[in-house]
């Protein structure tokens, strides 16, 4: 089995070069989650949100972390991985896709996006 090499991206140790990609990348995403069925909130966290812990720390390997709450019947393998298939990631990516009923249920990852993360939709 041949693996997809994926884009190329430049890997730079310019701070600002890091997060003005992945702005960008995440302003592309969130654009295209505002159009998937049953997408209700989508958060961002970690190292390029400002203010969380370890917040605002962009470095040459910082990634994309986001959290989406979506309707599914799908496992949570399968959404995640349904998800990505859309998405077509450009940039290093750490996605969660939880339903509403895991948000129902809470959790310490919950919590811990909840109040690092900002939620953007």
């Amino acid at each position: 089995m041949a693996l997809h090499p994926g884009p190329r991206v430049a890997i730079t140790s310019d701070p600002d070069e890091v997060r003005g990609r992945l702005d960008a990348e995440f302003t592309r995403l969130l654009g295209l989650l505002d159009v998937v069925h049953g997408v209700e909130q989508v958060w961002r966290f970690g190292s390029t949100v400002d203010g969380s812990t370890g917040g605002g720390r962009v470095h040459a390997t910082s990634d994309l972390d986001l959290l989406v709450v979506q309707r599914s019947t799908l496992g949570p393998v399968e959404r995640a991985v349904a998800l990505r298939a859309q998405l077509a990631p450009t940039t290093a990516l750490d996605l969660f896709v939880l339903t509403p009923a895991d948000v129902a249920a809470g959790g310490r990852f919950l919590d811990h996006v909840r109040a690092t993360g900002r939620r953007h939709r």
